[in-house]
């Protein structure tokens, strides 16, 4: 109702693309390459940080394990400043 005829088709590709993407499980990163991206994350947190032992959360870790994974496609969705971009940093 409030959109184009042009955009419309636009979306419908992308969402087409989207669930051809969401099929493929073919994209994954090795987990010793995924485990050296988190800790060179939390060496870098930490060097920043006074606190001793602050890195990556477990919620940060799952998100990470959760976007290097075998789909083509993946989605995190977070509150403000929930740390997703420090997420991606190591993704």
């Amino acid at each position: 109702r409030y959109s184009t005829v042009e955009m419309v088709a636009i979306e419908g590709a992308i969402a087409s693309n989207v669930m051809a993407m969401k099929a493929r499980q073919n994209h994954g990163v090795a987990k010793r390459n995924v485990d050296a991206a988190i800790a060179e994350q939390d060496r870098s947190i930490q060097a920043g940080n006074p606190s001793p032992g602050q890195g990556l959360s477990a919620e940060q870790r799952h998100a990470i394990e959760h976007v290097t994974g075998p789909g083509q496609i993946a989605v995190v969705i977070g509150f403000a400043g929930a740390g997703k971009s420090t997420m991606l940093a190591a993704a």
